[in-house]
């Protein structure tokens, strides 16, 4: 009888461990996912402020940025199509964001519509899908990988 009770506590703390554990597991994620969203609207949001500060924080010093066209750029590329009006937008509208997390690595992936976007003076309005790789180092979030794909309307 004292076996079955001691057993009995036993798997009961382990499970009690478990859930604990997974809850930390998942408030993690989730202010991680909160984090990120915030930071994915703030960097599609400069490009209707004009605001390339945005870029300095939030792109990684090597970011990969693929665009609608298959232009690679990097991070002196961005920030200088946003301060010289280059790459701009009268407004821009984010749909089915998802973001997931993957310890200090997260994947956002969304679509969105650009109205008055243009870059180079050409008007480039229309819907996109982005999806965006972060990383995590010191408490700070920033974008190590970027690819832009328009959606063709039939």
């Amino acid at each position: 009888m004292h076996t079955r009770y001691t057993t009995g506590l036993f798997v009961l703390a382990v499970l009690t461990l478990g859930m604990l554990a997974g809850h930390s597991a998942w408030a993690q994620g989730s202010s991680a996912e909160k984090a990120v969203t915030q930071l994915e609207k703030e960097w599609n949001q400069c490009l209707v402020s004009g605001d390339a500060s945005v870029i300095e924080r939030v792109e990684s010093p090597d970011i990969i940025n693929t665009g609608w066209g298959g232009a690679v750029t990097n991070k002196t590329k961005d920030i200088e199509d946003v301060r010289s009006h280059n790459l701009t937008a009268a407004s821009i509208t984010l749909d089915d964001f998802k973001v997931r997390t993957y310890g200090h690595t997260a994947v956002a992936t969304y679509s969105f519509t650009g109205k008055g976007f243009k870059y180079n003076g050409q008007d480039i309005s229309g819907k996109y899908r982005e999806t965006d790789t972060w990383v995590e180092s010191g408490g700070k979030w920033q974008i190590v990988a970027a690819q832009t794909t328009k959606i063709e309307q039939p």
